[in-house]
């Protein structure tokens, strides 16, 4: 009886020609008594878990290559924006000095109050009654009194009384300029207004003054457009000329006192 069931278990495990025998192995599990307990889907579940395993230890290393090259990007970002802040600051204090050197060598005129100042120069002319007007200028001396100057945000402000010191009440009319000026620098660093080109001191061109006419008292305000302080400059100079550009009056105020 023995040598039958091993005769059948022999011809079960016999390869047939031609079969392909798949190998398969399994779990197998007995107790005490003999009972047995088959695992057949441990291995397929062996390579669930491999694979789950391989697959999140993959996309482990891919985020914590991606965190690298991400981190990297953004101390260079971070390094170019600095680069680019230090950049910016230093054009704006180059931006500041230009500015200074630019007002200190042409001053700009505003096209805004050359505008007015045609305009009210026009209704002077037309308002004009007719007067006598002196022919010598040195009859009627002039005073420059009250200096004042104010430092605005977008430019300097001067102003001042121009009095007719003698009894005489003729009219006399003709052009002013200011001159901020040091004598410790050169004339192409002084500033006039209205502009005029310096030479010796003083404007080159009497009859490119700011227009005024006076019998008694005459207030003038004359702007600095561009500028915001005076700087170095520590002296004004005030040059009134005659129609004809004969100078009438000039007279230097202390900025460091007005």
């Amino acid at each position: 009886m023995e040598n039958f069931q091993r005769d059948l278990e022999r011809k079960r495990v016999k390869k047939e020609p031609g079969e392909n025998i798949k190998k398969k192995w399994s779990l197998l599990f007995i107790s005490s008594r003999g009972k047995t307990f088959n695992l057949r889907y441990i291995r397929a579940l062996s390579f669930v878990v491999l694979f789950c395993f391989v697959f999140f230890l993959g996309i482990a290393i891919i985020s914590l290559t991606s965190f690298i090259f991400l981190k990297k990007d953004n101390t260079y970002l971070k390094e170019s924006l600095e680069k680019a802040d230090l950049q910016i600051i230093e054009l704006k204090n180059e931006n500041e000095q230009l500015k200074i050197k630019l007002a200190f060598l042409k001053p700009p005129a505003s096209l805004v109050e050359l505008k007015e100042s045609v305009e009210k120069n026009k209704v002077v002319k037309k308002e004009e009654v007719k007067v006598e007007k002196i022919k010598d200028f040195s009859k009627i001396p002039l005073e420059a009194r009250n200096f004042r100057v104010k430092n605005l945000n977008s430019q300097v402000e001067t102003s001042f009384d121009i009095v007719n010191v003698s009894k005489s009440d003729l009219t006399l009319s003709g052009y002013i300029f200011v001159l901020l000026n040091n004598e410790r620098l050169s004339e192409n660093h002084w500033m006039v207004s209205p502009y005029s080109k310096i030479s010796g001191a003083k404007p080159l061109n009497p009859k490119s003054g700011q227009y005024f006419s006076i019998q008694r008292f005459k207030p003038v305000t004359i702007k600095f457009p561009g500028i915001s302080s005076t700087g170095v400059l520590d002296c004004a100079d005030i040059f009134v000329y005659g129609e004809d550009g004969e100078l009438l009056l000039k007279k230097g105020f202390s900025l460091n006192e007005s």
